[in-house]
């Protein structure tokens, strides 16, 4: 059957919807099956977790179907929970409450700002795309030669993924305005916004 077109207001509220759904599935994998994997080693859960989001976002890019999409979008949200459980250990409370609510207040400016200059969002594609680049091969040699990343990079991050969520939603608005098109465009928002969380709650942290 054949995914029938929204109004601009309904795709908005499903992507929203969704977002929603992402992170209490997400909540779900932390609470619930991130202890099971304590005992993995941890590259191994590294890679495991980059496969099955790339199976997850593959099988939701490639599809038309909007409960296939579903599916795939699923797979990518239970597997953040369980790594995310694992980033988050020795956070406290307050820490990962004050990061949710930053992050969820900069998707709510960031999707304004995005409906209301979409193409000065969607020109800066190539320059975050390319500063991304940039940033994971810092953090790769710094890793590489065990030297301490300074809250500059974290502070870097969480800008770069704040402007992300201003594009993809940008890109979301020019894409097809239908169901499976909105689970698919919160794919990508929910990766960034997953990693503007983590970034938000390294600095908190550090500031504690």
């Amino acid at each position: 059957m054949k995914d029938k077109n929204l109004s601009i207001q309904q795709f908005n509220a499903v992507i929203g919807f969704f977002l929603l759904y992402g992170a209490g599935v997400t909540a779900l994998g932390v609470k619930f099956l991130s202890p099971l994997f304590v005992n993995w080693n941890v590259w191994g859960l590294i890679l495991a977790y980059i496969i099955t989001v790339i199976i997850g976002t593959a099988i939701a890019f490639k599809s038309d179907k909007p409960i296939v999409s579903f599916i795939g979008y699923t797979l990518v949200t239970v597997t953040t929970g369980i790594l995310i459980g694992f980033a988050l250990e020795g956070f406290g409370y307050k820490t990962i409450v004050n990061a949710l609510l930053v992050t969820i207040g900069v998707i709510v400016i960031m999707g304004i700002a995005a409906w209301l200059k979409p193409s000065f969002f969607l020109k800066l594609g190539p320059v975050l795309v390319l500063s991304l680049f940039a940033l994971v091969i810092v953090e790769l040699i710094m890793f590489a030669f065990h030297l301490a990343e300074p809250n500059l990079i974290d502070i870097i991050a969480a800008a770069l993924f704040s402007l992300f969520i201003g594009y993809d939603w940008a890109k979301a608005q020019k894409s097809e305005i239908t169901l499976d098109g909105a689970i698919d465009s919160c794919v990508s928002l929910y990766i960034d916004a997953v990693n503007l969380f983590l970034r938000t709650a390294g600095l908190m942290d550090n500031d504690d």
